[in-house]
Parts: structure tokens; sequence; C-alpha cells
């Protein structure tokens, strides 16, 4: 799939190419999923980690929040997804010297089970 190659790309360091598939993918599943559909929001995560490595802070940031707000509003349990989203968020507020943000974005996983797999914002 073309997710899979645009991971390949990213592993080599190429993240412009990996960032061109990513959009490719995000478009391609647009029109297959309905909106805040799980595959549109990974994607948007995938998106959010290229535009990080080519330090495109802002549309990184646009598209991870996007993703996170999603999860929050799913049903499912997507606390591995809110995770990757998070890390990369509190990558991008480190290297923008942003550290407040980062606090803004944790996740209580130590209550997770007590809660049912349900992922809440620290607060």
């Amino acid at each position: 799939s073309t997710a899979h190659l645009a991971a390949v790309y990213k592993s080599v360091g190429n993240y412009q190419q990996a960032l061109q598939l990513h959009e490719y993918t995000l478009r391609e599943k647009e029109q297959r999923f309905e909106p805040g559909h799980p595959e549109i929001i990974e994607t948007w995560i995938h998106v959010g980690q290229a535009h990080n490595s080519l330090k495109n802070f802002h549309r990184a940031e646009h598209y991870l929040l996007q993703a996170l707000e999603a999860l929050e509003a799913s049903e499912g349990n997507f606390f591995l997804q809110a995770a990757d989203a998070s890390y990369t968020l509190a990558l991008l507020y480190e290297s923008t010297n942003e550290l407040e943000k980062a606090k803004e974005i944790q996740w209580d996983y130590k209550n997770i089970t007590r809660r049912k797999g349900r992922l809440e914002r620290l607060k």
C-alpha cells in the first residue's frame, strides 16, 4: 500500500516523498470513508508526522490536533493512535520551545483500565 511505501521513504530519511504519499493516501481515504473514520484519523497522524519531520511545525500541529480531537470524540479504544499523535506533538513543542503546550496534550493512561479503555486528557 502507499502508506507502507511512505513508511519506507520515512525510514530512509526521504520525508518529502513520504509526505506526498501520505497526502495521496489521505485523499483516497477521504473518498472512501465517512469523516472521522479511524482510517482517516490515522492518516492525519501520518501526515502530521511527515510535516513534523520536515519542520513544517504549523501544518504538523494542525493535523495532529485534528486527529486527537477526532480520537477523543470517537467511541473506540484508540489509545495507541492517541499516544502516537501526542508523542509527535510533544516533540514538535520541544522543537519550537513551547513546553507549556505539551502539558495540555497529556492523556491519563494510569486510569485507562478503570475507565474500560476510555482515554481522557489530564486536566
